[in-house]
């Protein structure tokens, strides 16, 4: 009776144990960026320029773009890729005009984008908060020191409500003269949610260059 009892005193341990494991995280970083043939997505763009001219006001240009995944290849590394068309109109009441292809592959620990054969790390895999790579590393460019900002929190963009947001900063050159960097905001599955761009020199402390916003408005598949 009592190895009985020691037996059922195990088996109900071993179940505890079992139960209450602790599974591990699991990392959705690659859903960040669904890509399929026919995903759509337009955004608001919203820019500056400063023309380095305090008497001269800033010139300011808003208008839509719309980035959809025209067709899928296989590209010269075998990797399967995909051929982005953007478009950019004035407003909802004209039709879109071509503006440039490009094209975005997912590999294992990367999402590449490629324009006219010069190839960009967007962000890498899995997202660590800080975590640092070289966005040129397939590039004859200089290196920009790229790293997450911000990884798998909320973030209310309008009237949208993202439930994991990470943020890749983009860092080219900052210091008291010029101020030259990119950040980027994507959600899972949405992708590229949220973008902004700063290319401006202190001249006389009169700014030149532009800023430039790009959010959001929708996403279908």
């Amino acid at each position: 009776m009592r190895i009985i009892i020691v037996c059922l005193i195990l088996a109900l341990a071993a179940y505890g144990c079992k139960k209450n494991e602790v599974v591990p995280n699991v990392d959705h970083s690659s859903k960040y960026q669904p890509l399929a043939v026919g995903h759509i997505w337009i955004y608001q763009v919203d820019s500056i320029y400063f023309h380095g001219n305090g008497s001269q006001k800033p010139d300011t240009f808003h208008f839509l773009q719309r980035n959809k995944i025209a067709s899928s290849f296989i590209n010269e590394q075998g990797q399967l890729s995909y051929k982005v068309t953007r478009s950019v109109k004035m407003d909802s009441f004209t039709d879109w005009v071509f503006q440039r292809n490009y094209s975005l592959t997912k590999t294992d620990i990367n999402l590449l984008q490629t324009f006219e054969d010069e190839t960009t790390i967007e962000f890498t895999l899995p997202f660590v908060l800080l975590r640092e790579w070289d966005c040129n590393q397939f590039n004859n460019r200089n290196s920009i020191d790229c790293y997450f900002e911000e990884v798998h929190t909320p973030m209310d963009i309008g009237s949208q409500n993202f439930d994991s947001t990470s943020t890749v900063f983009f860092e080219q050159e900052q210091n008291a003269v010029n101020s030259f960097f990119k950040r980027k905001t994507f959600a899972a599955n949405v992708g590229l949610v949220l973008q902004y761009i700063e290319e401006i020199n202190q001249i006389d402390s009169d700014p030149k260059g532009t800023k430039y916003t790009l959010t959001l408005l929708s996403f279908e598949k």
